[in-house]
């Protein structure tokens, strides 16, 4: 029951990272930070959905970590 309430965060994020991908790059701001900010960000965007998925298919139905035994 609480995996299914996992679900919508990362499908939200998805949605979001989705629409960031998908929009053109003249029509974001520039604000150079400092030399190669975007690949920071980049990274930082992708980490946050790598770990709200890993989120949703790690637990139990208690709440605890799957131990899969292959």
């Amino acid at each position: 029951m609480k995996n299914r309430y996992r679900l919508i965060p990362a499908l939200l994020w998805l949605l979001f990272v989705t629409l960031a991908i998908l929009t053109p790059g003249n029509n974001l701001p520039k604000v150079p930070l400092f030399p190669y900010a975007d690949k920071l960000v980049h990274l930082g965007v992708f980490a946050v959905l790598t770990f709200l998925w890993c989120r949703v298919g790690t637990l139990d139905e208690k709440g605890g970590l799957k131990k899969e035994n292959y």
